[in-house]
């Protein structure tokens, strides 16, 4: 099963059906925070920079 789309929040504020394919890109860019969380259900958060497969762009290890 892929995931088409997650939710993404920051502080208080919650965003939905966020582009899973758009998460690289702005996190390259600067654009989403370690410290943002992602979920697929909005039960179970989780930061990006502590997720299983995202948390290496913020380590500076991609592409290993």
């Amino acid at each position: 099963m892929t995931i088409q789309t997650i939710m993404l929040r920051r502080g208080s504020k919650t965003i939905k059906d966020v582009p899973a394919k758009s998460l690289i890109p702005n996190i390259r860019s600067k654009k989403l925070l370690g410290s943002d969380e992602i979920s697929v259900d909005g039960e179970k958060w989780v930061r990006l920079d502590r997720h299983h497969q995202l948390g290496l762009y913020f380590s500076g290890q991609e592409g290993l």
